[in-house]
């Protein structure tokens, strides 16, 4: 069955990993005035790409996903989408992959999962491992692919968030935006967005609770971020 969005449908059946709220989150989120060309790695089921697809009419965006079965599916969503024309996917290892150009805002969902149990299913390690892409790689490889006011914007567990900005500022990639993720008013920040620049700027920090109330009672902040996607319930 599909999942259904105000403007897309999103078809998920044997994928190798669903859609979630970290995908969400920073489809919804991460921003650049007005980008030429967009690029998703590690596109999935290509929820993020349609995203930016939805918010940047005018732009043109390309997504790459290393696993076969991941990369039909989301070929598929691309075609059955309002924006077939404008997106182009790649079935391709990121690392190594050739670009024909630079990209003003590059997001991803990375895998970030390298210190638990591995499954049994190869398509599910590469997609919750860092087997293929670690963080390392992700952000040296985007910082070569960022145009001069480019912005690379990245959702991570928050106990990811110095090693994060330690790895950028090795490749001169500097914290323009943070928001620090908590499920409820009373938790930890369990997850963090945070967007890169090749240029230093003022430091925007903020903090979003997705859950205020109780189990799937959305805070004010987070119903407001995903409104254009999410049918109303």
């Amino acid at each position: 069955m599909a999942f259904r969005f105000k403007q897309f449908e999103i078809n998920q059946d044997h994928s190798p990993f669903k859609i979630g709220t970290d995908g969400l989150l920073l489809g919804a989120w991460s921003t650049n005035d007005l980008p030429k060309y967009i690029l998703d790695i590690g596109t999935g089921t290509g929820l993020i790409a349609l995203m930016m697809a939805q918010r940047f009419p005018t732009s043109a965006v390309e997504a790459i996903e290393l696993n076969s079965d991941a990369f039909e599916i989301a070929k598929s969503n691309f075609v059955n989408s309002p924006w077939q024309s404008k997106i182009t996917i790649h079935n391709g290892d990121f690392k190594n992959q050739l670009f024909s150009k630079k990209f003003d805002l590059i997001v991803s969902n990375p895998p970030f999962f390298s210190g638990s149990k591995l499954s049994k299913k190869a398509g599910k390690n590469i997609a919750r491992h860092t087997i293929e892409l670690t963080l390392i790689d992700l952000i040296r490889r985007s910082s070569t692919l960022l145009s001069k006011l480019g912005v690379l914007g990245i959702v991570l567990p928050f106990e990811l968030k110095d090693e994060a900005l330690s790895i950028g500022s090795i490749f001169n990639l500097f914290p323009k935006r943070i928001c620090n993720v908590l499920p409820t008013p009373t938790s930890n920040p369990k997850r963090i967005l945070i967007e890169f620049t090749a240029f230093v700027s003022e430091l925007e920090e903020s903090e979003l609770i997705v859950e205020e109330f109780g189990r799937h009672q959305y805070s004010a902040d987070y119903k407001d971020l995903i409104n254009e996607f999410l049918l109303d319930k």
